[in-house]
């Protein structure tokens, strides 16, 4: 017993736990004790699934999980009401849940070298995001939900398979990067993104 309250105790304790490059295959059960966690990186490991208990982390505002095996995200990720950065680039996920698009004070989403061919407009619930990174999937339109993400400064959309861009994103007024970079758009489609953004930097 006496163990358990110094593990209680030392959990209580840890606001970052980085386990990246670790090798690690599945994240325990037990992560839902370090209730203080702010930052927990998880990126560069092989695991394939994020247990319900992640659930519990309601003050966690980073979370990595880039560079390994997912293939789905659980839905119960809406319950980190103070997530700011969540980081899934390099997995093998085709969709997220509707639950995740519920994550008001996200600000970074990273989503790259994935497997989505489509962008949810649900995407419209992210009001405070400010960096979005879909590049390397196999998405072919956008939503035009996408126009109402209006602190957005970062849109990372190369290597996709875009053939036009919708005329809601010009609505995008404190944008600053777009990347295009690698994808189907006509000459006539590139000048007239530049056109809505004269003062950003359109990569392309």
């Amino acid at each position: 017993r006496q163990m358990c309250i110094r593990d209680r105790l030392y959990a209580d304790n840890v606001f970052k736990l980085d386990l990246s490059n670790r090798e690690v295959d599945s994240i325990p059960m037990s992560i839902s004790a370090f209730t203080n966690l702010n930052i927990l990186n998880l990126g560069n490991n092989n695991i394939r699934a994020i247990p319900s208990q992640i659930e519990t982390l309601s003050n966690l505002g980073m979370l990595y999980l880039d560079n390994n095996s997912l293939s789905e995200v659980p839905s119960g990720l809406d319950k980190l009401i103070n997530l700011k950065c969540l980081d899934l680039g390099n997995n093998e996920i085709s969709s997220l849940p509707g639950e995740v698009y519920q994550l008001v004070n996200l600000q970074w989403l990273i989503l790259r070298n994935n497997k989505m061919s489509s962008v949810s407009s649900d995407i419209a619930g992210l009001a405070n995001v400010k960096k979005l990174y879909l590049d390397g999937n196999g998405i072919s339109s956008l939503p035009a939900e996408l126009g109402s993400l209006k602190e957005l400064q970062v849109l990372s959309l190369s290597n996709n398979n875009l053939s036009s861009i919708p005329d809601e994103l010009s609505s995008l007024k404190n944008l600053r990067s777009i990347n295009l970079k690698g994808n189907k758009l006509s000459g006539d489609e590139i000048e007239k993104v530049k056109s809505w953004f004269p003062k950003a930097e359109v990569i392309l």
